[in-house]
C-alpha cells in the first residue's frame, strides 16, 4: 500500500505590505508621475494634485511613510502655488509653508530638483514649470 501524502496548495498571493522597500518606491515614483501629468484643463487644479499625491503616499501606513521618506527620489519634484487669491494668508499659514518647502528640499539631498509653479489665479490660469540644480 502506498502512502499519498497531501500537500496544501501554496498561495502565489502577496499583500503589497510584503513588498520590497524598492518596489514600493518605484510604485511611489509611477504614482507620483501621474499626478504630475497635466490631467484637466485647468492648472491649478493639476498642481493642487500633485501637492496632495505625497500626502497620500505619506498617510496610507506607518511603513508607505517610512519607505517614502527614505528615497529622495520621490521629493525630487515640488509644486509650488504662488497664486494670487486675494489675500496673502496668515503669518502662521507662510511659515508652515516655507517649512515644508524646506524639508522637501532636504529631503531630496544633493539630487536635483523640478519645481512646479503656479503663478496665477483661478481665473487666469498662468502656471508654469521651471527645472532647477543645485550648485555643485
Amino acid at each position: 500500500m502506498d502512502i499519498i501524502r497531501v500537500v496544501p496548495p501554496v498561495s502565489f498571493v502577496t499583500t503589497i505590505h510584503s513588498f520590497p522597500a524598492e518596489v514600493l518606491s518605484q510604485i511611489f515614483l509611477f504614482y507620483l508621475g501621474l499626478c504630475q501629468c497635466p490631467a484637466s484643463a485647468d492648472a491649478f487644479t493639476d498642481i493642487v494634485v500633485a501637492q496632495n499625491a505625497h500626502r497620500t503616499i505619506l498617510l496610507v501606513c506607518r511603513r508607505w511613510h517610512t519607505v517614502a521618506l527614505a528615497d529622495p527620489l520621490l521629493w525630487t519634484t515640488i509644486p509650488i502655488i504662488a497664486a494670487h487669491s486675494g489675500r496673502s494668508g496668515s503669518w502662521q499659514e507662510r511659515t508652515e509653508y516655507q517649512r515644508a518647502l524646506q524639508r522637501r528640499i532636504r529631503q531630496t539631498k544633493a539630487l536635483s530638483l523640478r519645481l512646479l509653479f503656479y503663478l496665477g489665479s483661478h481665473a487666469t490660469d498662468s502656471g508654469m514649470s521651471s527645472h532647477w540644480r543645485r550648485p555643485s
